[in-house]
């Protein structure tokens, strides 16, 4: 990357601050709604992003969040939406639609799973785009590598000759 990376912080906002999310501000910081905590991040049409986060290619990251929507309406083109796009621009991953995808008034975790392609990505989450109705929240977001993916469970199995029920016969 050209531009200095830096590590994913502030995803649940209980500093009372916004910083480093961009886009968004302190007024959107809010008590009214929390999914753990005092505080989350009220969106009322915003996009907000961290870039640029520290990523290794080939690895593989979650970017997840807990999302309660309580409107969201208009004929507008807008749409809500979480995801991560790489440092070249291109798309990494997203869920779009999330109040159509997750039920209204109620705390819903989304997690999104992507392999790094370079080596920095933009975390954003909000409204990507116009729409006029619109009250949702974000709280706990959290970034973190997957590690140990799929493996298999470990099972510690034992046999006894001398203990246990083993069925038998005497001649």
């Amino acid at each position: 990357s050209n531009e200095a990376t830096s590590e994913f912080s502030n995803g649940d906002f209980e500093s009372g601050h916004v910083a480093p999310w961009e886009e968004i501000s302190d007024a959107q910081i809010t008590t009214e709604e929390a999914h753990s905590g005092k505080y989350s991040l009220k969106i009322t049409g915003q996009y907000a992003y961290q870039r640029w986060i520290s990523v290794v290619p080939g690895k593989t990251y979650v970017f997840s969040a807990w999302f309660k929507w309580k409107e969201f309406s208009g004929s507008d083109w807008g749409y809500a939406s979480l995801g991560v796009t790489n440092y070249d621009w291109s798309e990494a991953t997203a869920i779009n639609q999330l109040n159509e995808r997750y039920e209204k008034d109620r705390w819903n975790k989304i997690a999104v799973a992507f392999v790094a392609k370079t080596d920095a990505v933009q975390l954003q989450l909000g409204v990507y785009g116009p729409q006029e109705n619109v009250l949702m929240y974000f709280d706990d977001v959290e970034f973190y590598e997957k590690t140990g993916e799929n493996e298999a469970p470990t099972v510690q199995a034992s046999a006894s000759a001398s203990t246990g029920n083993v069925p038998f016969s005497v001649q």
